[in-house]
């Protein structure tokens, strides 16, 4: 019965140690990528891009939105205002 323990928990540990080798580098490599996609440096581009494509849309004379959109984005603003005239 010793040796069924002591065998068991020398797979375990082997297992477990061949687990972080191998799986630990994947999921350190990718939670890099991750940070690096949301650092400070990375969302201060994107704002710019978002606020020289506002600016671009805005200037311009063509529509923005289809028809449809309009009407959506329009009843959305509708209910909205509604239910915020609702809660005074």
């Amino acid at each position: 019965m010793k040796i069924f323990i002591y065998k068991s928990l020398i797979i375990f540990f082997l297992s477990a140690v061949l687990f972080k080798i191998t799986f630990s580098s994947f999921i350190k490599k990718y939670e890099s990528k991750i940070i690096d996609q949301f650092s400070q440096k990375n969302i201060s581009i994107v704002q710019e891009k978002i606020r020289d494509e506002i600016r671009d849309s805005v200037s311009s004379d063509k529509k923005i939105f289809k028809k449809e959109d309009s009407l959506l984005i329009k009843k959305l603003i509708d209910k909205i205002s509604k239910e915020l005239r609702e809660t005074d």
